[in-house]
């Protein structure tokens, strides 16, 4: 919920569960500032170096520019390890958030760059495809975007056999 107010210029919002998804449902409480939209800004760039040359390098590129920071806790009085990874992108226009944890991993390490980062990176590419948000550096159609549920801007999915 903090790290998403980095992808969102500022403001934090509150989450909340959608389990009826009419327009009426809960409308949450008022976003809150947590940092200038100018700090927010400025950190993302450096949040994006964390995939391309940081601690979360070796995770498979994608078509949307991610920010994202890993992290590695021990747990105070059992010695286990939690790895996790959270991210937002894209980077121009953040739409989504994700954060996967690991509690006690025990494949391929415990460090959060190799249990939780491709994990989340993939959550969230994945979402933004299913959206349907512009990948990053391309333009999109005029009138192709629509505006989700959610209050967020996305393309309507290519007719069947123009992909």
């Amino acid at each position: 919920m903090a790290y998403s107010a980095l992808a969102n210029d500022g403001m934090r919002l509150a989450p909340r569960l959608v389990l009826d998804p009419s327009p009426d449902a809960g409308s949450g409480t008022a976003p809150m500032r947590v940092v200038s939209a100018a700090t927010s800004r400025s950190l993302r760039p450096m949040l994006e170096e964390v995939l391309l040359s940081g601690t979360a390098r070796s995770v498979k590129r994608s078509e949307y520019r991610i920010g994202g920071k890993t992290g590695t806790a021990q747990k105070l009085g059992t010695g286990g390890v939690v790895g996790s990874f959270a991210c937002f992108g894209p980077l121009e226009n953040p739409r989504l958030a994700a954060l996967v944890i690991c509690d006690e991993p025990t494949k391929d390490g415990h460090h959060g760059s190799i249990v939780a980062a491709p994990y989340a990176v993939d959550l969230l590419r994945e979402s933004l495809r299913y959206l349907g948000v512009t990948r990053s550096g391309e333009t999109s159609n005029p009138g192709s975007e629509r505006e989700s549920d959610a209050g967020l801007a996305v393309s309507d999915p290519p007719e069947e056999g123009t992909r």
